[in-house]
């Protein structure tokens, strides 16, 4: 009995921990009943979990816990677009609007309504994206409203999505371009303002200043990405018509009205530089005179010129020949590749008279055109560009001079050494007459005479007056781009300037330079005074030949001073110093050869030819980063290279 009751207590303590007991009788029920009422409920670690044990009819425990209830299709996210550009966005006319869907849909599935649905067209672009595309351009209304509507199926219809959208169709613009002018210097940056932001991946660049090394940078003036710089990885190449073109749009897609601007890089000298190439010598020291491909027979004179081809053309005047290179020469001694007026070039024979050559004196080359001038028979030739070559027979013969005095008439001259050819003009100086003769166009015959004359009141005057601005006493070169015009008027000592180009008869000139005004004429050693008239920067001794000029700087030969005088800017005022000097150390040395600067040069001190120093210089040609000088008496051409 005792035994039976401890088991009686054992079970009831039992069954209260464990809310039952195996083997127990009748009287252990109410205590199983009492721990299921309490299920779910307990704050123990068996509330809510189903895992307990029913004691009392000896069977496993099962989950009392109510199941969930979904809701059909919960386990797929409801259907939304997300937009780009997003609503409320500014659009160029023929952007597209990108539809970026929450899940895959079909092009089925959606319906496009409102006016861009009108003017647009739907397109898929992948399992989740469509693109709305404008038909013809958003171009019929300044603003435009999206509806989108969405259904896969009947459990995923997309709530009603409506977007707008400005149109911008203004195009941008330059508001501001540096440098303004046409000077850009070798390390100048090119900035560019616009007049809103703009799309930098669309940028395009061409020209052959894009032919330079450059690095281009976007920042912000006003907005962002609203300025353009481009900076030369070195330095821009010396030349004229540097030229470069932008297209660019802004971020709604419009472009810009094409936008191109033309420079011109200077050449940059210092005094006494030295050349980097001699052509007609082997080396700088030599002075040889022969027949060949590679010398001169003596004393080559006037301007050189290079062709849009890089073809280089030099008067051989005393073999009666024009020598061409196809390229620049890079090498001392190069030999030419072609002879005008010769059968060959290690030859003086000619088989065909009709293209003799008579002292060739200046050549020019517009493009189009080679010029000629030639002085021993007073005549100019020109030649299509496709009959250049041995064998070369000139398409236009514009003057044939008199065997006695040239009488005063249109259609003669009587000494001429400097003509050029220019934007299709042809000048021509005549020298005996103390006139230049102008040709607007190019004429279609011979017999054509000039449409002006300067120097003189009309074509059939030739009378030799005092020095004025409307005045020449025996003009011997001239150079001009079709607008600017710079004459050496060498029996005056001076040099005439137009900035605009003339276009009338006898009309004057803007500016005089190697004398202090227009009625001026001091030359050589003493002036109208009897006062000494000194080498400087400000004076020529008898210039001849050789006069030259990018727009924006002025190259001439002062011959008898065996130098080039450079003003590094066109020249605005009378008696304009230079401002560079080749051939020479300083403006008041004047003596050829002279190596040492000492005053003392060839034949006293028999000093060779360097690659420093002139010998009666009569011509000047600049092509890209080449100045050519022709250098008569050392009987050479040199090529010097801007720093």
């Amino acid at each position: 009995m005792k035994d039976r009751i401890l088991k009686l207590m054992l079970c009831v303590a039992i069954a209260s921990s464990l809310y039952g007991c195996s083997g127990g009788s009748g009287g252990s029920d109410s205590t199983n009943s009492d721990s299921e009422s309490n299920y779910g409920n307990s704050s123990g670690d068996n509330s809510g979990n189903g895992t307990g044990t029913n004691s009392g009819n000896g069977s496993e425990g099962v989950d009392t816990t109510p199941p969930t209830t979904e809701e059909p299709g919960s386990d797929t996210p409801p259907l939304s677009v997300s937009l780009k550009p997003a609503s409320g966005s500014i659009i160029g006319p023929n952007e597209d609007i990108q539809l970026n869907f929450s899940t895959s849909i079909q092009l089925d599935d959606v319906t496009l309504s409102g006016t861009m649905g009108e003017d647009g067209v739907i397109t898929q672009l992948d399992e989740d994206t469509l693109i709305a595309n404008p038909k013809a351009g958003w171009v019929n209304l300044s603003e435009y409203t999206l509806v989108i509507n969405a259904e896969i199926d009947a459990d995923n219809i997309m709530e009603e999505v409506v977007a707008s959208y400005q149109i911008d169709t203004q195009p941008p613009s330059v508001v501001n371009f540096t440098p303004g002018t046409v000077r850009l210097e070798n390390n100048d940056i090119i900035k560019i303002l616009f007049s809103e932001s703009m799309d930098v991946e669309s940028l395009q660049l061409t020209g052959s200043l894009t032919e330079d090394g450059y690095t281009i940078a976007w920042s912000e003036t006003n907005v962002r990405n609203d300025t353009l710089s481009i900076k030369p990885d070195t330095n821009w190449e010396s030349g004229q018509d540097r030229d470069i073109s932008i297209d660019v749009n802004d971020q709604a897609g419009n472009k810009i009205p094409q936008y191109s601007s033309t420079f011109t890089t200077p050449l940059y000298f210092e005094n006494f530089d030295s050349a980097k190439v001699v052509i007609g010598q082997d080396n700088f020291s030599s002075n040889d005179v022969g027949i060949s491909a590679k010398s001169f027979s003596f004393q080559p004179s006037g301007d050189v010129s290079v062709d849009n081809e890089g073809k280089l053309y030099i008067s051989d005047t005393s073999s009666n020949r024009v020598l061409v290179f196809n390229s620049i020469p890079t090498i001392n001694g190069a030999p030419a590749d072609m002879a005008v007026g010769k059968d060959g070039l290690d030859t003086l024979t000619l088989s065909d008279k009709r293209q003799e050559l008579f002292g060739p004196s200046d050549v020019s080359f517009d493009g189009n055109n080679l010029l000629i001038s030639q002085y021993k028979e007073r005549l100019i030739s020109i030649y299509d560009k496709i009959t250049i070559g041995m064998g070369a027979i000139p398409s236009l013969t514009l003057i044939i001079g008199e065997d006695d005095i040239s009488p005063c008439v249109s259609l003669a001259l009587w000494i001429s050494w400097g003509a050029s050819i220019a934007d299709k003009k042809i000048l021509v100086t005549d020298a005996g007459n103390d006139r230049v003769l102008i040709w607007n166009t190019q004429p279609d015959n011979n017999n054509t005479p000039p449409d002006l004359v300067l120097g003189q009141t009309s074509l059939v005057d030739c009378v030799l007056d005092g020095p004025s601005a409307n005045t020449f006493n025996s003009p011997t070169d001239v150079w001009s781009d079709g607008k600017k015009l710079a004459i050496i008027d060498s029996g005056n000592n001076r040099i005439l300037l137009w900035n605009n180009f003339p276009s009338k008869n006898f009309e004057p000139a803007d500016v005089v330079l190697g004398q202090p005004d227009f009625t001026s004429r001091n030359k050589e050693s003493t002036n109208k005074e009897g006062i000494e008239w000194p080498v400087n920067e400000y004076t020529f001794n008898e210039p001849s030949t050789g006069i030259w000029s990018n727009g924006i700087q002025l190259f001439v030969a002062d011959s008898k001073n065996n130098r080039i005088l450079i003003w590094d800017t066109w020249p605005t005022t009378n008696f304009e110093p230079a401002d560079r000097v080749l051939g020479q150390n300083g403006f008041t040395n004047f003596t050829a050869n002279d190596a040492n600067q000492n005053g003392i040069g060839y034949p006293d001190e028999a000093e060779s030819p360097t690659a420093s120093t002139l010998n009666e210089p009569t011509g000047i040609f600049g092509y890209k980063n080449n100045l050519f000088i022709t250098d008569s008496g050392n009987h050479r051409i040199l090529i010097f290279k801007s720093r």
